[in-house]
């Protein structure tokens, strides 16, 4: 009776023993996993299965558990690093040892794959003239990113990575690259006076004083011919939150005066557009190039609509891959969205431009600029429902104003995905998190 009351203590405390194996088994598993991911980011093979034993070299050995014994492998196939790790281990028990069973054996395995993932990465910045002191910051962090996610790409066979550029205010510069297409419509070229004398001046746009220029003499005779360089202004209210029908219901562009009158001296919507592409130094560039204009004001939907215009393959931009291709494909799409305010400014409903204001408080005023947060929270949505394999993350610079954080909150695809940077290194941060979010690879097991 002693003995077969042992017996049945022994197999009662057994299920603790076998608990506690499992334990030790999940947190193997857990390991092997971490240890496979950070493997397929490595360069080559070998940097790949060197990753691997290192990282499981570093597992801590539980009590009552001896060393686990690992395999790493590592090869490529169709494309695909594949990383394939094997861990045994035995954990002693206390009860079952009772009955002459002193350790129970534990076995963990992955076969981990990368998959090759093309992105394409539209970046919306904004560069009113409140952005003037931060412009370097900002080209700073978005180098930073370029750099690092091309880095991850290379370490990923067949990987690839496309970025767009999509400087922005209230007017957007598309340049004249798009000059002729059916979906634009701008004035013939004109005649005027080009100016030969500036001075410096102290203009207030967008809640913040900046310098500027005036033209205190002109030329005599009229040599000046203005041509359409790319400043483009919205379209009528029906589409202002879509981006279907853009031969029919065109853009309106405008000729700036001060572009070709007082020539570099500044640029009058903004640094030019630079489509989805490939070449990092071209994106680099391009990057290297965002400055803040000396006018103009918010107005966030013209930063929504052409960085979504960039990762569509519909007309006006055509570069980006169609949505069924991207399916079929895996290519992720991404739009990094950043502003460092909400709605200022409000377009002119008949020519699609954008009026100074001469009166903020004014209470018509308003009434549009509730117009515009509504435009751009519909815009949003609307492009959620459009095309969802675009994945939105959007910052708010230097901004608290609960009703702008509500809406870019709302236009991320997801609340993690709405980030708030309050000087330039959470400004540098932000950018960080979303390349570390960006840059995961895809795995399958």
């Amino acid at each position: 009776m002693a003995l077969l009351l042992v017996v049945l203590l022994s197999l009662a405390g057994g299920a603790m023993d076998v608990g506690i194996a499992s334990m030790r088994q999940d947190t193997l598993q857990q390991n092997i996993d971490a240890a496979a991911k950070a493997a397929l980011t490595e360069g080559t093979d070998v940097d790949a299965k060197k990753m691997a034993e290192t990282f499981t070299s570093l597992y801590p050995t539980q009590p009552g558990m001896t060393a686990p014994v690992f395999n790493v492998t590592t090869s490529i196939n169709n494309g695909a690093r594949q990383v394939n790790i094997t861990a045994t281990s035995k954990v002693s028990t206390r009860f079952l040892n009772v009955i002459d069973i002193p350790s129970i054996t534990i076995r963990a395995s992955t076969t981990t794959e990368s998959t090759p993932v093309p992105m394409e990465i539209a970046l919306a910045m904004d560069v009113t003239p409140s952005m003037q002191g931060s412009m370097t910051a900002l080209r700073t962090a978005a180098t930073d990113l370029v750099d690092k996610l091309y880095t991850a790409a290379a370490r990923i066979p067949g990987t690839s990575v496309r970025f767009a550029v999509v400087p922005f205010s209230d007017q957007i510069n598309l340049g004249t690259r798009y000059k002729g297409k059916p979906w634009i419509s701008y004035p013939a070229d004109q005649l005027t006076c080009k100016c030969t004398s500036i001075a410096p001046d102290t203009c207030t746009r967008d809640g913040e004083s900046y310098t500027c220029y005036k033209c205190v003499a002109q030329e005599t005779v009229c040599t000046a011919n203005l041509t359409w360089l790319g400043c483009t202004g919205v379209r009528k209210p029906a589409y202002r939150t879509k981006i279907s029908n853009a031969d029919t219901n065109r853009y309106p562009g405008f000729i700036s005066y001060e572009d070709q009158t007082i020539q570099t001296v500044f640029t009058q919507c903004g640094p030019e557009i630079s489509p989805l592409n490939d070449n990092k130094s071209q994106i680099t560039t391009s990057i290297n190039g965002l400055n803040s204009r000396t006018s103009g004001d918010t107005y966030l939907p013209t930063g929504f609509i052409w960085g979504w215009n960039m990762l569509t393959h519909e007309e006006p931009v055509t570069d980006a891959v169609s949505q069924a291709d991207a399916v079929r494909l895996g290519v992720r799409k991404f739009l990094i969205f950043l502003s460092d305010g909400g709605n200022a400014t409000v377009p002119d409903d008949n020519n699609g431009g954008f009026p100074a204001v001469s009166n903020p408080t004014d209470p018509a005023f308003l009434l549009k600029l509730a117009q515009a947060n509504t435009d751009t929270r519909t815009l949003c949505t609307n492009m959620h429902t459009t095309n969802p394999e675009i994945e939105v993350y959007t910052i708010l610079y230097r901004s608290t104003d609960p009703a702008t954080v509500k809406l870019l909150e709302d236009c991320a695809s997801s609340p993690a995905n709405a980030l708030l940077a309050a000087n330039t290194n959470q400004l540098a941060d932000a950018f960080v998190t979303i390349a570390n979010s960006i840059q995961v690879p895809r795995l399958t097991k």
